[in-house]
């Protein structure tokens, strides 16, 4: 049953629709061990099953009344995936903090990207996050970024496509980097042309599939003021992170907002 007081720090995901959609009762799968291990609580009436475009997502097999509670998710760092996340991990971490020693701070995009992308290709043998990851869409979502110059020319303002497009070319360049000073591939050996191409495509699914997923976390930095009077002005930040379980509920590779579903942030009194 769901807890009567949830968590503290605990994000509830509540029906906004009532109808169910028949499903075939299946063994839970590792992702919902996972997540109920780490302190989630997932509604009996939704089941999570395969998808047509590979991984899984959530249907309901039981009537779902409105606004009824379907799960209570923690916002523990060892549940929500973040930059933070990952810059901890012993192999992608140690690679990032190099990177940065030369070139310029990475992005959570990057960051987070260059994650999944490492546990896809098997790079990071043991990750908290596995069973998720590993239920993501298999698929790489067709956002506008991926699209051709002449298609993106149809749309009403093409611009932010256009500049999408420059940045993810950007990002895979600097991810296909790192993922090299990983693990460098032997260019004697017979199948590295193939290696790069595996590397190429899992750095892109990974940053389609945080730009058609992954929220956006706002924080507030404090940085020097321009100008003769200098003083500090806060500066708005927009992380990406992974919320394992909430992104899950789209029945699409490339989610967009749906009218089902509905994020309430719960905090504690203390």
């Amino acid at each position: 049953t769901a807890p009567s007081t949830p968590n503290a720090h605990t994000i509830g995901l509540i029906a906004r629709v009532g109808d169910g959609i028949d499903a075939s009762l299946r063994q839970e799968c590792a992702l919902l061990e996972w997540a109920r291990g780490n302190g989630a609580w997932i509604s009996e009436k939704i089941v999570l099953q395969p998808t047509p475009y590979g991984g899984r997502s959530f249907y309901a097999r039981e009537q779902i009344q409105l606004g009824e509670d379907i799960a209570c998710l923690p916002t523990s760092p060892d549940f929500v995936l973040t930059q933070a996340s990952v810059r901890q991990d012993t192999l992608v971490g140690e690679a990032i903090k190099r990177w940065e020693l030369v070139h310029e701070s990475l992005e959570s995009e990057d960051i987070l990207a260059l994650y999944l992308a490492a546990v896809k290709l098997g790079r990071v043998q043991t990750s908290p996050w596995r069973a998720y990851i590993e239920a993501l869409p298999t698929h790489t979502p067709q956002v506008p970024m991926l699209w051709e110059n002449d298609l993106i020319g149809l749309l009403p303002d093409a611009r932010p496509a256009r500049e999408g497009k420059l940045k993810l070319k950007e990002s895979k360049s600097r991810c296909l980097a790192l993922l090299a000073s990983m693990s460098p591939i032997d260019a004697t050996d017979g199948d590295s042309t193939g290696a790069w191409i595996e590397e190429d495509s899992a750095v892109e699914w990974a940053l389609c599939m945080l730009r058609s997923r992954a929220l956006r976390e706002v924080t507030s930095l404090a940085v020097s003021g321009g100008g003769g009077g200098g003083g500090v002005l806060p500066k708005k930040v927009k992380d990406r992170f992974c919320y394992p379980v909430a992104d899950l509920f789209d029945h699409a590779s490339s989610p967009l907002p749906t009218p089902y579903i509905r994020l309430r942030q719960n905090h504690s009194e203390s």
